[in-house]
């Protein structure tokens, strides 16, 4: 077998022992809180067929609680983690929340917009559950434009190494 073909099955191998399964987390986009405590609730999917180590952490300026969940998914299972959301004294404000779900070796990260309310205030209209997929090898969307590109460079380097490694090999045994 010649080296090109060892190579390649390599990088095959490698690059297909770095897929996993899909995971999937849902949770609303948007929350509104006002003069209550809110409870964001997030699903967490593991459709892979062995059971995965759990993490689930919250990243926000604001006063809020995870209730305590599992440590690990079962095989083709489902967790639901709840989160408290506390008012504020400050109204009519909005903040960034990062939900960060690490489950076995993915991470999934998803930004939550909190929306603080005076009491008279009512939402116009409730947010809806968005679905969050890691899709291919654990990334989101954003994430594998930017790896995709890092791969195409990374073969673009190891092609031009190979063919100065086999140009070397020729002219060493003239």
């Amino acid at each position: 077998m010649s080296s090109k073909k060892i190579i390649f099955f390599v990088f095959l191998a490698l690059f297909l022992l770095t897929a996993s399964f899909a995971t999937n987390i849902e949770v609303p986009s948007v929350i509104f809180v006002n003069d209550k405590p809110k409870n964001i609730w997030v699903t967490i999917y593991n459709d892979a067929d062995y059971t995965r180590s759990l993490k689930v952490e919250f990243f926000a300026p604001i006063d809020y609680q995870i209730a305590e969940y599992p440590t690990e998914v079962i095989a083709n299972g489902r967790v639901d983690v709840r989160i408290t959301v506390y008012p504020m004294e400050k109204q009519n404000v909005s903040y960034d929340a990062l939900l960060k779900v690490k489950l076995g070796n993915e991470v999934i990260k998803k930004i939550i917009r909190i929306s603080f309310l005076s009491r008279a205030e009512q939402p116009q209209q409730q947010a809806e559950t968005s679905t969050a997929p890691t899709g291919l090898f654990g990334l989101t969307n954003e994430e594998i434009f930017l790896d995709i590109g890092l791969f195409i460079v990374a073969i673009l380097l190891m092609l031009a190494f190979i063919s100065r490694y086999t140009r070397l090999v020729i002219e060493a045994r003239k």
